[in-house]
């Protein structure tokens, strides 16, 4: 049982260093190699490889609400809402004083 969640802890730990961008250059990039292989012929490989964007975002999506992002854009939010908060406080003590 300790193997299985040290391995699904390593198997995170990977997914985590993965930034979200390079999942959507993944099903991007499975979209024009599908087209290329349907282009050149290879109609089953094209299948085949076609279906592997939905199976990355669906790892990023999957990933992501089972471990909130650590990037960039969280960091930013909570400035955003710190901001608010703020500017809601300031607005409420101005309407108390008058």
């Amino acid at each position: 049982m300790q193997n299985v969640q040290a391995s699904q802890r390593d198997i995170m730990r990977t997914l985590e260093e993965i930034p979200t961008s390079a999942y959507v250059g993944f099903a991007a990039g499975s979209i024009l190699l599908s087209a290329f292989f349907y282009l050149i012929g290879r109609r089953t490989t094209a299948l085949f490889v076609g279906q592997w964007a939905p199976t990355f975002g669906i790892m990023a999506l999957v990933y992501k609400l089972l471990h909130p992002s650590r990037e960039e854009a969280i960091r930013e939010m909570g400035e955003v809402g710190e901001h608010v908060s703020r500017t809601a406080r300031e607005a409420g003590s101005k309407a108390g004083s008058r």
